[in-house]
């Protein structure tokens, strides 16, 4: 098995790139971590996939899914500052990582968050007429399940294991649920 070979970029310290401005890398691979990030921004790598990213976000493909460059998109809103860690290989971590690919629509908004889920159902997202795409990770230490309502519970949601995701195309609520208090769940959706 061969040894991860990845770097950091910059090699030492951090890139600062002002809201609307582009940084393309000329460097490649199929491993690619936020080592630091000040703000959530978008990756596009090879000009072809966009991938949202924030701190320690790991993006992990096949070999023949390698890139070549990537290119870093500030859309936050205010500056950006950033390191990535950049090359060959895999480390596991416990964040989420994509292997493949997720493309969204130009001009889409792109928005995420971070909840705290437990014995009573919580409403991860409201409904959303203008939602094209969700998506739902359990980083907590436990299954949760999600429904469409308040009515959700660990009899009746759809169960996402510790490490687990699920998506979906549709425009209602979002609402999780778990046997145990304080899972840390992360969401996002585009609209």
């Amino acid at each position: 098995m061969a040894k991860p070979r990845f770097r950091p970029y910059p090699q030492a310290g951090t890139i600062t790139i002002a809201n609307g401005e582009e940084h393309v890398i000329k460097k490649g691979g199929n491993f690619l971590r936020v080592k630091s990030a000040d703000q959530t921004f978008t990756l596009r790598l090879d000009d072809d996939v966009e991938l949202i990213a924030s701190v320690n976000d790991v993006f992990r493909l096949t070999e023949e899914d390698a890139f070549k460059e990537l290119t870093v998109v500030n859309d936050s809103g205010s500056s950006l500052t950033f390191q990535l860690e950049i090359g060959f290989g895999a480390v596991d971590t416990n964040s989420l990582s994509i292997a493949g690919t997720v493309k969204t629509a130009g001009g889409a908004t792109r928005t995420h968050g971070v909840d705290t889920v437990g014995v009573a159902a919580s409403q991860l997202m409201a409904q959303n007429n203008d939602r094209t795409g969700w998506f739902v990770y359990n980083n907590g230490t436990v299954p949760i399940y999600i429904g469409s309502d308040n009515t959700v519970t660990t009899a009746n949601g759809t169960p996402i294991p510790v490490g687990g995701g699920l998506g979906g195309d549709d425009t209602d609520e979002v609402w999780a649920i778990s046997g145990t208090a304080g899972q840390d769940v992360r969401h996002w959706e585009v609209a």
